[in-house]
């Protein structure tokens, strides 16, 4: 009897440390996944605010361009009305102000605009994305890891074949891709 009530607190025990660990887990999965919303909600802040400013800055450069192609259209159209105007003139009048019409039309030169790239520089990406995965799968691996450890101590590393023969195996194993390849088929 004595040695049943000791067996009995034994596992008592053992389901208390285990729903302990449990619960150390559990809060540690919501800490870290709670650390990835805030990262990923900073990210994406930050990424909106750089979109923002190169929306602002490339809108400015083209309506910067389409204001000096509108004062250019003006001038071409005010010379264009002049020299409409001048050939309704008598020839003595026309070859009278003949020389400051030709210096008026050198000042109204087309000139380029300068060039704006529309292609947008800010990426679509969360930069750093592939080594959270890559932690993520360490965390996984470990997780796994003492997982299987925790198994080989419940069975004494001891597992057994697909034949039904006891082998020792190791946590290591377990884990190793191989045994995660088999375990998958």
């Amino acid at each position: 009897m004595e040695r049943a009530l000791a067996m009995e607190s034994k596992e008592k025990d053992s389901t208390a440390a285990w729903k302990n660990k449990v619960k150390r887990r559990r809060e540690r999965i919501k800490a870290e996944c709670e650390k990835l919303r805030r990262f990923v909600n900073e990210e994406e802040q930050r990424l909106l605010q750089r979109l923002e400013e190169e929306e602002s800055e490339t809108l400015r450069s083209l309506e910067a361009n389409v204001a000096q192609l509108s004062r250019q259209s003006s001038s071409l159209r005010t010379l264009i009305s002049e020299i409409e105007e001048k050939s309704r003139q008598t020839p003595a009048e026309l070859l009278k102000d003949v020389k400051r019409t030709l210096d008026r039309s050198k000042d109204v030169k087309l000139q380029e605009t300068k060039a704006v790239s529309t292609e947008l520089k800010t990426p679509c990406s969360i930069p750093g994305m592939v080594e959270m995965l890559r932690k993520f799968t360490g965390t996984w691996q470990h997780m796994a890891g003492s997982l299987a450890r925790a198994v080989l101590s419940a069975l004494g590393g001891v597992a057994h074949t697909a034949q039904g023969d006891a082998t020792d195996v190791s946590a290591e194993s377990l884990c190793s891709p191989a045994a995660v390849c088999s375990a998958q088929v």
